[in-house]
């Protein structure tokens, strides 16, 4: 137990909120391409109509039959279900980078 001004408290039941819920374990490409692509469809055909491009983050991410959940020293590469957290897309995902970073 630590003190802070309001008294003592208990780092693990201050900690439980920020716990992993679900799974680690990698998921199949497969498994994911089936939730993902009614999105991506969509997004595809928006982008299309506005002459965009749609960047998919699983070229960079995934290998070819799985999607990783941790990164090789066991972090979360997401900070909920479906969004990276913001130092591994800093890390890993670069392909936007000529856009934001014009020189």
């Amino acid at each position: 137990m630590l003190w802070r001004e309001a008294g003592y408290f208990d780092i693990a039941a201050e900690l439980k909120p920020l716990q992993v819920r679900g799974s680690l374990a990698p998921v199949p490409r497969g498994e994911l391409a089936a939730l993902t692509t009614p999105i991506d469809e969509r997004l595809k055909r928006i982008a299309a109509a506005i002459g965009a491009s749609v960047i998919d983050p699983t070229e960079w991410l995934c290998t070819p039959s799985l999607c990783p959940s941790v990164d090789e020293r066991g972090r979360p590469l997401y900070k909920d279900e479906s969004h990276l957290r913001a130092s591994v897309a800093q890390e890993r995902f670069r392909a936007v980078d000529p856009y934001v970073y014009m020189r």
